[in-house]
């Protein structure tokens, strides 16, 4: 920002300095040269000043989503992102269920053709994450139990985060709320 001052108070001031200036009194100024100034005028860059807080209700709108965001990173540290994988992580956890139901003995006893048929998801790791359905069930399972904890520490951490922001009665509150969440997974 460009300021013209006049014995220490502030005249006039632009956001940059144009080709052409006209001062008080009506003396001209060109840039880049500048030329002459009134006596008393002194012609200086200053730094901008800071913009303004946005409004509260803005703000926290803003470092809402922001913690959900945040959420979301902390979660794909552990799962696949994408909105396929996480049918797919439902449809396998459905069906690890469903074998489990059957038993170690009748679900193992399946040809690859009937596994394929009643369970497509889960028996797409057999031989590969797992040797037989069973034991693909049961690392599905294991997995969907494990992340079952981190995901309840996650919304906890979540929620909390959004509460305390939705609670802030001030801009430097609200602030002082976001920086505050800490994701301990």
């Amino acid at each position: 920002m460009i300021v013209l001052e006049k014995d220490g108070a502030e005249v006039q001031k632009w956001g940059q300095l144009p080709s052409k200036i006209e001062l008080p009194d009506r003396i001209r100024v060109h840039s880049p040269q500048l030329g002459p100034l009134p006596a008393g005028h002194v012609l200086k860059e200053v730094p901008d000043p800071p913009p303004p807080d946005p409004p509260l209700v803005e703000l926290k709108a803003d470092l809402s989503a922001e913690v959900g965001r945040d959420a979301e990173r902390v979660r794909l540290k552990y799962i696949t992102a994408g909105d396929g994988m996480a049918m797919t992580y439902r449809e396998k956890f459905e069906q690890a269920e469903l074998v489990n139901e059957l038993g170690e003995t009748v679900a193992n006893a399946l040809s690859e053709e009937a596994r394929t048929a009643a369970y497509p998801t889960l028996a797409a790791s057999v031989g590969l994450e797992a040797d037989t359905l069973w034991d693909c069930a049961q690392l599905v399972r294991t997995a969907y139990s494990q992340f079952a904890v981190l995901s309840n520490t996650i919304e906890k951490t979540r929620l909390a985060g959004k509460k305390a922001i939705s609670n802030a009665s001030t801009v430097q509150a609200a602030r002082d709320a976001y920086e505050a969440i800490t994701w301990t997974v």
